[in-house]
């Protein structure tokens, strides 16, 4: 889970078994709204964790909660 407020630029993300991922696809739980994210990099604070800046589609967000999934093309890492 990560916590996203409405004046982030960046947020962590738990790293996946696959660090090979191009976008990030959030769909809220209440109502299935889709937001895709294209990744052009990532960075890493820690072995753990990657820091992805989310500024260019954050203002797309409605309070909710939101699955997400890492993608490479149509496969979810």
């Amino acid at each position: 889970m990560v916590y996203i407020e409405g004046n982030s630029k960046k947020v962590n993300f738990p790293k996946t078994s696959n660090d090979k991922f191009n976008r990030i696809v959030f769909e809220n739980q209440t109502t299935h709204v889709v937001i895709e994210l294209t990744v052009i990099t990532n960075s890493s604070v820690s072995d753990l964790l990657y820091t992805i800046d989310i500024s260019s589609i954050i203002d797309r967000f409605e309070t909710g909660q939101y699955n997400y999934s890492f993608m490479d093309g149509d496969i979810v890492v």
